[in-house]
């Protein structure tokens, strides 16, 4: 892995893109420098192992989840809802995470802010704009920590950095994007606050697929298809679940065309592949499976049905 932490350690971080939506409104990415990371943690629940360190390339994340006044823009954009918030009548709601968002929602809306992006300009060596794989979120969210949360270990660390705990019955909510301090990349809201769709379908087995050194598949940018009725991967926790839900390491995952009040998304943008390292593979196993699995959709074998409910893990809050 020494090839990698030497990559990690060199690359420089660039200034972030900044994109006008509308009179007033811009979305802003921050850079993520390329490197490598322990993905998981030890003691965690049985999804989160095995460690495996891997390989990130750059790539620019939102630098909070994307706000109702971002999301009703680009909404428009693609003939959705500029509106679907459960909360949309609090006071500084347009700069509060939209939520009620499906992972099919944010994918549109990424389609059409790649348009407009590419109108202005403003994508460096275009690749795409979509929704992060889990590995780049929990890369982008220990900003390279190993702790629980990217402020450190236990209850009281997160406390400083992201808003959870809340209950809904109790007449709790999320907040104003960006009120917490951001880690060292930049970024907020990483725990807490809003689940985050990724671009994965979730897999129990994903990590023991992971070959050790793996430079990490960049995710596909674009809707799913329409037989395509696997989980999508959720992550960050949110305002209304425990302080273990809103672990760095945490994996979720619920239907992709489901839309709840916990639910919301942050975009990234990536400027091309990943090259492949001397000693690293070029995609890892997951990546692997992910196709055969495609193909087995293809093929008819999958019949997921999207009212099926998962059996909950250990502190997860069966109502998201």
């Amino acid at each position: 892995m020494e090839h990698l932490s030497r990559l990690a350690v060199g690359q420089q971080r660039k200034p972030p893109i900044i994109v006008p939506l509308d009179d007033g409104v811009t979305l802003t990415f921050r850079h993520i420098p390329a490197g490598s990371f322990r993905m998981g943690q030890r003691g965690g629940e049985a999804n989160e192992e095995p460690v495996t360190e891997v390989f990130v390339g750059e790539f620019w994340m939102g630098e909070t989840p994307v706000t109702l006044e971002q999301y009703g823009v680009m909404a428009g954009w693609a003939g959705l809802d500029p509106n679907p918030s459960y909360f949309e009548n609090l006071e500084d709601s347009a700069r509060r995470p939209v939520e009620q968002v499906s992972w099919d929602d944010a994918m549109a809306v990424a389609v059409e802010l790649r348009k407009r992006m590419e109108a202005l300009d403003r994508l460096p060596r275009v690749h795409g704009v979509g929704l992060p794989s889990e590995a780049m979120w929990e890369y982008a969210c220990r900003a390279r920590t190993q702790t629980e949360y990217w402020s450190g270990d236990g209850e009281a660390a997160l406390v400083e950095v992201g808003w959870h705990g809340e209950e809904w019955v109790k007449g709790g909510t999320h907040v104003v994007a960006g009120k917490r301090r951001p880690n060292a990349f930049g970024l907020h809201d990483m725990h807490g606050n809003v689940w985050e769709w990724c671009a994965d379908v979730d897999e129990d087995d994903a990590y023991r697929m992971v070959v050790p050194g793996a430079v990490m598949p960049w995710p596909a940018c674009g809707p799913r298809r329409k037989d395509d009725h696997r989980p999508r991967v959720l992550r960050g926790g949110s305002w209304d679940f425990t302080a273990w839900g809103c672990r760095s390491a945490y994996r979720f995952r619920r239907w992709p065309g489901l839309r709840h009040r916990l639910i919301g998304f942050r975009l990234c943008v990536f400027p091309g592949p990943v090259k492949q390292g001397p000693e690293a593979r070029a995609e890892s196993a997951t990546g692997a499976k992910a196709r055969r699995d495609d193909a087995a959709v293809a093929e008819g074998v999958d019949g997921a049905d999207l009212n099926t409910n998962f059996p909950p893990r250990s502190g997860e809050n069966s109502d998201a």
